[in-house]
């Protein structure tokens, strides 16, 4: 694993401002979130990464959502390595630890409220406080005082509450740590989806190819069975997440968990209806800034499951108890 730079680093390179040199270091990688020495920076676990392979697939599909149709020929150019699992708890405190460690995070995060970004445009990042109407649907991570730690039992559960604006300083953090290039700016919030080798959070159609491999299939294990409690958590069947890869049986056909039901994903792209022509590498654009989520989780029906399946399209600044994400890699 590459040394870790200072966070302040970090966040002045994704705000545009000049960057700085990592302080040297002596000691060696930990756990994440705990690094083995009281001085040395909290690491953020990376996980197994999983490649999708560069080809063309038939995007979108039937159904009642006009969203997700027409369908379309998409052409990935290159390959790209998408997270096996969702970003779990103990993996969003060890970065919401290591912006703390440099001042970075701005809210009422000491009254377990919110975490905020205090360097380049301010936004939310998690919302701490957060509970839903319906299920055990509370924020899993919360300031003790001191630091940032997960409630005990939801430790490998996904992490939720967490917005689209969240998602992208975690990829950034990350990116610093591995010593990579951070790929979203803070002061604007664009992201640099091809050209550079950081994290961040995969395309529509990267996260679509990758649940229906390489058969078109409809769910991410295969054209049947239907989803029912063996494949996937959705439908209230435990009131609540699951920890990330609970249910193998309903593993994609490259390995990867919980393309269906848990927790919807953030991904990179803006909502844009879809054309009938053929492209390639697509990122959606639009004015408003909605983001497209994907894949269903523990609230919604079985529909919500099927692989083009296109849910509502948040505000990047909304976060919800049914909303995580994974993350995405490519070569420069």
């Amino acid at each position: 694993m590459a040394r870790a730079l200072h966070p302040l680093c970090l966040l002045a390179v994704g705000a545009g401002l000049q960057a700085c040199v990592a302080p040297p270091d002596d000691t060696g990688p930990g756990s994440a979130g705990d690094s083995g020495d009281a001085d040395a920076p909290p690491l953020i676990a990376v996980g197994d990464l999983l490649t999708v392979p560069a080809g063309s697939f038939t995007m979108g599909g039937p159904g009642d959502d006009a969203r997700a149709s027409p369908e379309h020929l998409v052409t990935l150019s290159r390959g790209v390595e998408l997270g096996r699992a969702e970003v779990n708890n103990v993996q969003l405190a060890a970065m919401l630890n290591l912006a703390l460690e440099g001042g970075l995070l701005g809210g009422d995060y000491a009254g377990n409220v919110t975490v905020t970004n205090s360097m380049g445009t301010e936004r939310e990042l998690v919302d701490l406080d957060g509970a839903g109407s319906t299920g055990d649907n509370r924020c899993r991570v919360q300031f003790d005082g001191a630091r940032f730690v997960v409630q005990p039992g939801w430790e490998q559960h996904p992490a939720t509450w967490i917005t689209w604006f969240g998602a992208a300083v975690f990829c950034n953090l990350l990116s610093e740590q591995e010593g990579l290039e951070p790929l979203y700016d803070l002061e604007d919030w664009s992201g640099i989806t091809y050209g550079a080798s950081g994290f961040r959070l995969p395309t529509e159609a990267e996260w679509e190819r990758a649940a229906r491999y390489d058969d078109q299939r409809s769910w991410p294990w295969g054209d049947a069975p239907a989803p029912d409690d063996t494949v996937a958590n959705y439908d209230f069947h435990l009131d609540h997440t699951a920890p990330t890869c609970s249910y193998p049986a309903g593993d994609s056909a490259l390995g990867l968990c919980d393309m269906a039901g848990n927790a919807l994903e953030w991904t990179q792209d803006r909502h844009a209806p879809y054309g009938e022509q053929a492209v390639t590498d697509p990122v959606g654009e639009n004015e408003d800034g909605r983001r497209v989520i994907r894949g269903g989780s523990w609230n919604h029906e079985a529909e919500r499951l099927i692989s083009w399946d296109r849910y509502y399209d948040p505000l990047p600044s909304e976060a919800y108890g049914g909303i995580g994400f994974r993350l995405a890699r490519v070569g420069g």
